[in-house]
């Protein structure tokens, strides 16, 4: 979590938060995250641009998260946390069942992939 340090107290909370809300090690889901998107929660990103935000939402899993398409490249962290949340539990992610099921999700559309 290297870009962790850098986050706003609000941005830090908002991603501890989510952390707890799911059950995940707020390491690894760091790592995750970092990966995904080193913190940024607007990068546009992937095959022909067309993934966005933290976990590289696809335009159809980003309207599935309830993100603001007057909003894209304008989120902060702590706003697009409760949409990464919303979307992991909509696609089958249940608190608890770890990271390995939380990538799966976000890889492959769902915590069995």
């Amino acid at each position: 979590m290297s870009n962790f340090g850098t986050l706003s107290a609000k941005d830090r909370a908002a991603f501890l938060q989510t952390s707890s809300n799911l059950g995940l090690d707020p390491y690894e889901f760091g790592a995750l995250v970092h990966q995904e998107s080193g913190f940024n929660p607007n990068i546009v990103g992937g095959e022909g641009g067309n993934y966005y935000g933290l976990i590289q939402f696809g335009r159809p899993e980003r309207t599935e998260a309830g993100l603001d398409p007057k909003k894209i490249g304008n989120y902060t962290i702590a706003e697009q946390m409760p949409h990464v949340e919303k979307w992991l539990r909509g696609r089958g992610f249940k608190t608890g069942m770890g990271i390995d099921q939380a990538y799966a999700t976000i890889l492959a559309g769902n915590p069995n992939a």
